[in-house]
């Protein structure tokens, strides 16, 4: 074998080794892991959120509820319209009260409960402001904007009460949530709600929770939120 056949016969050799060896080089390399764990984690169709993005979320929910429903007692012109406003603003402040009475118990710092519209949170803003500019069709921008809140609100308490890392809290979701359905439940018989509403979901331990009904829903006539300062008369 002359020279250089030695030569181009080492190098086939050499590359030959470089084909193999790179790929599995680069098959053991470690995977990097995402350093930004979002606040809210989707598994599935359950939704997990944590503390203080519930606090967040809750309290500007909150807020926009009562906010609206003052917009509401004062320009809507059904009068089912004004009636439910009004039991917002009193289940709503009610409920405020009892989130911090939980952020407290669980020895957390005072949350900021948002206190004006520049407070609340981006999406609720914007939701305000629609009802604030909807002129002629007042009620139909109220009623819809409610349903969509109440919606998303029953989602978020419902994940909390199941899911949440600070007992006090999590008793608070639970307690809260059988009281909004009543109110999506409500809003969806309203004119103007969307078409096909349903009953709502997202009941906290099933049909067989202690006070509620198969649909999983509370009993008529019942309302855990109500207290000294909250309206008695009932939203359904």
């Amino acid at each position: 074998m002359t020279l250089r056949s030695l030569r181009l016969a080492a190098l086939c050799t050499v590359a030959a080794m470089v084909m193999v060896t790179v790929p599995a080089i680069s098959q053991t390399t470690p995977t990097e892991v995402p350093t930004n764990t979002p606040a809210i984690a989707q598994t599935g169709d359950a939704m997990k959120v944590d503390t203080p993005t519930f606090l967040r979320l809750a309290s500007s929910s909150n807020q926009f509820e009562i906010l609206s429903s003052r917009l509401a007692e004062q320009q809507a012109s059904d009068p089912q319209v004004k009636a439910f406003a009004a039991q917002m603003i009193a289940d709503h402040t009610a409920a405020g009260e009892k989130m911090r009475a939980a952020v407290q118990q669980a020895g957390l710092q005072p949350t900021a409960m948002p206190e004006t519209e520049g407070d609340l949170d981006m999406r609720h803003k914007e939701m305000l402001d629609q009802i604030a500019r909807a002129e002629g069709t007042f009620d139909e921008a109220y009623v819809r904007a409610q349903y969509q809140a109440h919606q998303e609100a029953v989602r978020l308490f419902n994940s909390y009460a199941e899911s949440g890392d600070q007992s006090a809290i999590k008793a608070f979701a639970a307690e809260t949530l059988p009281v909004l359905q009543q109110h999506l439940a409500h809003v969806s018989e309203l004119p103007g709600a969307p078409e096909g509403g349903g009953t709502p979901t997202g009941a906290v331990g099933g049909p067989e929770s202690e006070g509620m009904s198969s649909d999983g829903t509370p009993p008529a006539g019942t309302n855990p939120l109500q207290g000294s300062g909250a309206s008695q008369s009932q939203p359904q």
